[in-house]
Protein backbone atom coordinates (compact mmCIF):
# COMPACT_ATOMS: atom_id res chain seq x y z
CA UNK A 1 0.00 0.00 0.00
CA UNK A 2 1.40 3.40 -1.04
CA UNK A 3 0.52 6.55 0.89
CA UNK A 4 1.22 9.98 -0.58
CA UNK A 5 2.33 12.81 1.70
CA UNK A 6 2.78 16.50 1.06
CA UNK A 7 6.13 18.14 0.48
CA UNK A 8 5.71 20.07 3.76
CA UNK A 9 5.11 16.88 5.75
CA UNK A 10 8.08 15.18 4.06
CA UNK A 11 10.32 18.08 5.12
CA UNK A 12 8.98 17.91 8.69
CA UNK A 13 9.87 14.22 8.80
CA UNK A 14 13.35 14.98 7.47
CA UNK A 15 13.85 17.61 10.20
CA UNK A 16 13.24 15.11 12.99
CA UNK A 17 15.00 12.17 11.33
CA UNK A 18 17.59 10.54 13.52
CA UNK A 19 20.71 10.28 11.39
CA UNK A 20 19.96 7.66 8.75
CA UNK A 21 16.20 7.11 9.09
CA UNK A 22 13.80 6.91 6.18
CA UNK A 23 10.40 8.66 6.46
CA UNK A 24 8.84 5.28 7.33
CA UNK A 25 11.43 4.79 10.10
CA UNK A 26 10.67 8.25 11.53
CA UNK A 27 6.93 7.58 11.63
CA UNK A 28 7.48 4.18 13.26
CA UNK A 29 9.81 5.70 15.89
CA UNK A 30 7.37 8.49 16.72
CA UNK A 31 4.55 5.97 17.19
CA UNK A 32 6.73 3.74 19.36
CA UNK A 33 7.85 6.70 21.42
CA UNK A 34 4.28 7.83 22.04
CA UNK A 35 3.51 4.46 23.60
CA UNK A 36 6.29 4.69 26.17
CA UNK A 37 5.57 5.78 29.69
CA UNK A 38 5.98 9.48 30.27
CA UNK A 39 7.40 8.64 33.70
CA UNK A 40 10.50 6.92 32.28
CA UNK A 41 13.67 8.09 33.97
CA UNK A 42 16.29 9.90 31.94
CA UNK A 43 19.50 7.92 31.38
CA UNK A 44 22.33 8.28 33.86
CA UNK A 45 25.33 10.11 32.37
CA UNK A 46 28.78 9.18 33.70
CA UNK A 47 32.31 10.40 32.84
CA UNK A 48 35.64 8.70 33.50
CA UNK A 49 37.67 9.94 35.33
CA UNK A 50 35.50 13.06 35.83
CA UNK A 51 33.44 15.31 33.56
CA UNK A 52 35.95 18.18 33.53
CA UNK A 53 38.99 15.92 33.02
CA UNK A 54 37.16 14.03 30.28
CA UNK A 55 36.32 17.29 28.51
CA UNK A 56 39.91 18.53 28.64
CA UNK A 57 41.29 15.25 27.27
CA UNK A 58 38.63 15.18 24.55
CA UNK A 59 39.70 18.66 23.42
CA UNK A 60 43.27 17.39 23.06
CA UNK A 61 42.77 13.93 21.57
CA UNK A 62 39.41 14.37 19.78
CA UNK A 63 38.64 10.70 20.44
CA UNK A 64 36.73 8.86 23.16
CA UNK A 65 34.52 5.85 23.87
CA UNK A 66 30.78 5.66 24.56
CA UNK A 67 29.39 2.71 26.51
CA UNK A 68 25.59 2.37 26.36
CA UNK A 69 23.69 0.29 28.88
CA UNK A 70 20.14 -0.64 27.89
CA UNK A 71 17.05 -1.47 29.91
CA UNK A 72 17.09 -5.04 28.56
CA UNK A 73 20.60 -5.53 29.98
CA UNK A 74 22.58 -5.37 26.75
CA UNK A 75 25.65 -3.22 26.24
CA UNK A 76 26.99 -1.36 23.22
CA UNK A 77 30.44 0.18 22.87
CA UNK A 78 31.07 2.86 20.24
CA UNK A 79 34.05 5.09 19.41
CA UNK A 80 33.51 8.84 19.34
CA UNK A 81 35.42 10.69 16.61
CA UNK A 82 35.04 14.20 18.03
CA UNK A 83 36.97 16.11 15.36
CA UNK A 84 34.61 19.11 15.58
CA UNK A 85 34.52 19.36 19.38
CA UNK A 86 36.01 22.71 20.45
CA UNK A 87 36.42 24.86 23.56
CA UNK A 88 33.09 26.51 22.69
CA UNK A 89 31.24 23.17 22.49
CA UNK A 90 28.71 22.24 25.18
CA UNK A 91 29.60 18.67 26.15
CA UNK A 92 26.27 17.65 27.69
CA UNK A 93 24.18 19.38 25.02
CA UNK A 94 26.25 17.54 22.39
CA UNK A 95 25.50 14.19 24.02
CA UNK A 96 21.76 14.79 24.57
CA UNK A 97 21.28 15.94 20.99
CA UNK A 98 23.49 13.17 19.58
CA UNK A 99 24.29 9.93 21.42
CA UNK A 100 21.27 10.21 23.74
CA UNK A 101 18.82 11.56 21.20
CA UNK A 102 15.54 9.63 21.35
CA UNK A 103 16.79 7.70 24.40
CA UNK A 104 13.29 6.56 25.36
CA UNK A 105 12.53 4.55 22.22
CA UNK A 106 16.07 3.16 22.22
CA UNK A 107 15.75 2.00 25.83
CA UNK A 108 19.01 3.61 26.98
CA UNK A 109 19.52 3.32 30.74
CA UNK A 110 23.03 4.72 31.14
CA UNK A 111 25.82 6.26 29.04
CA UNK A 112 29.42 6.19 30.23
CA UNK A 113 32.08 8.32 28.51
CA UNK A 114 35.78 7.51 28.75
CA UNK A 115 38.96 8.45 26.92
CA UNK A 116 40.51 5.02 27.37
CA UNK A 117 38.73 2.05 25.82
CA UNK A 118 36.85 -0.02 28.45
CA UNK A 119 38.19 -3.56 28.71
CA UNK A 120 36.16 -6.64 27.80
CA UNK A 121 33.16 -4.69 26.53
CA UNK A 122 31.33 -5.85 23.40
CA UNK A 123 28.09 -5.20 21.60
CA UNK A 124 25.73 -7.85 22.94
CA UNK A 125 23.61 -8.71 19.93
CA UNK A 126 23.15 -12.45 20.22
CA UNK A 127 20.79 -14.99 18.73
CA UNK A 128 18.51 -17.11 20.90
CA UNK A 129 21.21 -19.73 21.43
CA UNK A 130 23.80 -17.06 22.28
CA UNK A 131 26.38 -18.32 19.78
CA UNK A 132 26.76 -15.57 17.18
CA UNK A 133 26.21 -11.87 16.57
CA UNK A 134 23.12 -11.06 14.51
CA UNK A 135 22.59 -7.66 12.94
CA UNK A 136 20.93 -6.09 9.91
CA UNK A 137 23.50 -5.06 7.33
CA UNK A 138 22.15 -1.50 7.27
CA UNK A 139 22.74 -1.10 11.02
CA UNK A 140 26.22 -2.61 10.65
CA UNK A 141 27.16 -0.15 7.90
CA UNK A 142 25.64 2.84 9.75
CA UNK A 143 27.88 2.13 12.73
CA UNK A 144 30.92 2.71 10.49
CA UNK A 145 29.89 5.76 8.43
CA UNK A 146 31.63 8.30 10.68
CA UNK A 147 34.84 6.31 10.25
CA UNK A 148 34.33 6.06 6.46
CA UNK A 149 33.84 9.84 6.25
CA UNK A 150 37.01 10.41 8.29
CA UNK A 151 38.88 7.99 6.02
CA UNK A 152 37.71 9.84 2.89
CA UNK A 153 38.86 13.13 4.42
CA UNK A 154 42.43 11.86 4.59
CA UNK A 155 42.21 9.73 1.43
CA UNK A 156 40.59 11.91 -1.29
CA UNK A 157 41.31 9.27 -3.92
CA UNK A 158 38.96 6.91 -2.07
CA UNK A 159 36.30 9.62 -1.95
CA UNK A 160 36.35 9.61 -5.74
CA UNK A 161 35.92 5.82 -5.75
CA UNK A 162 32.85 5.97 -3.51
CA UNK A 163 31.30 8.50 -5.89
CA UNK A 164 31.89 6.13 -8.82
CA UNK A 165 28.91 3.89 -9.53
CA UNK A 166 30.95 1.26 -11.38
CA UNK A 167 33.54 0.99 -8.59
CA UNK A 168 30.81 0.61 -5.97
CA UNK A 169 29.05 -2.03 -8.05
CA UNK A 170 32.24 -4.05 -8.55
CA UNK A 171 33.59 -3.82 -5.01
CA UNK A 172 30.44 -3.55 -2.87
CA UNK A 173 27.69 -4.88 -5.16
CA UNK A 174 25.74 -1.62 -4.91
CA UNK A 175 23.39 -0.37 -7.60
CA UNK A 176 24.15 3.26 -6.75
CA UNK A 177 27.30 5.16 -5.72
CA UNK A 178 28.05 4.78 -2.01
CA UNK A 179 28.28 8.57 -1.74
CA UNK A 180 26.18 11.30 -3.33
CA UNK A 181 26.45 15.05 -3.06
CA UNK A 182 23.73 16.24 -0.67
CA UNK A 183 20.93 18.03 -2.50
CA UNK A 184 17.93 19.98 -1.10
CA UNK A 185 15.29 17.49 0.03
CA UNK A 186 12.69 18.67 -2.49
CA UNK A 187 14.88 18.38 -5.60
CA UNK A 188 14.67 14.63 -6.18
CA UNK A 189 12.45 12.50 -3.93
CA UNK A 190 13.53 9.28 -5.66
CA UNK A 191 17.18 10.12 -5.00
CA UNK A 192 16.54 10.64 -1.31
CA UNK A 193 14.81 7.29 -1.04
CA UNK A 194 18.16 5.77 -1.96
CA UNK A 195 20.31 7.80 0.47
CA UNK A 196 20.14 8.33 4.22
CA UNK A 197 19.11 11.77 5.46
CA UNK A 198 22.19 12.42 7.59
CA UNK A 199 24.71 14.74 5.90
CA UNK A 200 28.48 14.28 6.26
CA UNK A 201 31.01 17.01 5.60
CA UNK A 202 34.07 15.76 3.73
CA UNK A 203 36.67 18.29 2.62
CA UNK A 204 34.16 21.17 2.67
CA UNK A 205 31.51 19.33 0.63
CA UNK A 206 28.26 17.80 1.91
CA UNK A 207 27.47 14.13 1.16
CA UNK A 208 24.92 11.42 1.96
CA UNK A 209 25.54 7.66 2.08
CA UNK A 210 23.59 5.08 0.09
CA UNK A 211 20.87 3.30 2.06
CA UNK A 212 20.09 0.58 -0.52
CA UNK A 213 21.57 -2.32 1.43
CA UNK A 214 20.47 -5.90 1.96
CA UNK A 215 17.30 -7.79 1.16
CA UNK A 216 15.99 -11.31 0.61
CA UNK A 217 17.04 -11.45 -3.06
CA UNK A 218 19.13 -14.56 -3.69
CA UNK A 219 22.64 -13.95 -5.02
CA UNK A 220 23.96 -17.44 -5.62
CA UNK A 221 23.62 -19.28 -2.30
CA UNK A 222 23.42 -16.06 -0.22
CA UNK A 223 20.81 -13.42 0.39
CA UNK A 224 21.67 -9.88 -0.65
CA UNK A 225 21.93 -9.00 3.05
CA UNK A 226 24.54 -11.72 3.58
CA UNK A 227 26.50 -10.66 0.48
CA UNK A 228 26.49 -6.96 1.38
CA UNK A 229 27.44 -7.81 4.97
CA UNK A 230 30.43 -9.91 3.91
CA UNK A 231 31.61 -7.33 1.36
CA UNK A 232 31.38 -4.42 3.82
CA UNK A 233 33.02 -6.45 6.58
CA UNK A 234 35.99 -7.08 4.28
CA UNK A 235 35.96 -3.46 3.12
CA UNK A 236 36.14 -2.10 6.69
CA UNK A 237 38.90 -4.55 7.61
CA UNK A 238 41.04 -3.61 4.59
CA UNK A 239 40.93 0.05 5.62
CA UNK A 240 41.43 -0.65 9.33
CA UNK A 241 38.16 1.04 10.30
CA UNK A 242 36.23 -2.01 11.56
CA UNK A 243 34.85 -1.22 15.03
CA UNK A 244 36.23 -3.32 17.84
CA UNK A 245 32.88 -4.82 18.82
CA UNK A 246 32.75 -6.58 15.44
CA UNK A 247 36.36 -7.74 15.40
CA UNK A 248 36.83 -11.52 15.35
CA UNK A 249 33.07 -12.12 15.55
CA UNK A 250 31.06 -14.70 13.62
CA UNK A 251 28.43 -12.27 12.33
CA UNK A 252 25.07 -13.28 10.89
CA UNK A 253 23.70 -10.54 8.61
CA UNK A 254 19.91 -10.65 8.77
CA UNK A 255 17.17 -9.37 6.49
CA UNK A 256 14.95 -6.52 7.70
CA UNK A 257 11.41 -7.78 8.00
CA UNK A 258 8.85 -6.22 5.66
CA UNK A 259 5.78 -5.00 7.54
CA UNK A 260 3.91 -3.54 4.55
CA UNK A 261 0.37 -4.69 3.77
CA UNK A 262 0.14 -6.41 7.12
CA UNK A 263 2.64 -9.14 6.22
CA UNK A 264 5.73 -9.82 8.40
Amino acid sequence: MNIEITKELFERLANIAQGFESPNDVIERVLNSSQLSSKASKPELSFIPSEEEFRQQLLIGKYAWKKFEYIDGTLKLEPWLASRFSVKSNLRANLWSGALRDWQSKGIKKLTLSIEKPLNETKNVLNKEGYEMKIQVGEFVKDHLDAVAEYCTTHPDHLIQLLDREWCKEKLYLQFPMLSLAQPLDTDIDLHRRYWVKVFSINNEKYRFCSQLGGKTAIGTKTLSELHGELFLRYFKLRNILLSEYDDKDICFTVKENTKNGHP
